[in-house]
């Protein structure tokens, strides 16, 4: 390859970089960088989550 092929890819990879660097930086803000809810704790979002279904009916021996 030439020179000027390789700063031309030089550029394009640079380019690919920092847009996907953007893109990921705009999905963190939208997405993750405020709880729902400030006052939930790491022990209530785990009691929540592996509550026991109410809607499970009990297996019934055959």
């Amino acid at each position: 390859m030439t020179p000027l092929r390789w700063n031309r890819f030089r550029r394009e990879i640079a380019a690919v970089l920092l847009i996907k660097a953007v893109a990921l930086a705009v999905i963190w803000n939208l997405f993750f960088s405020r709880p729902l809810d400030a006052h939930l704790s790491d022990a209530k979002i785990g009691d929540y989550l592996f509550q026991p279904a109410a809607h499970q009916r009990p297996v019934e021996n055959r």
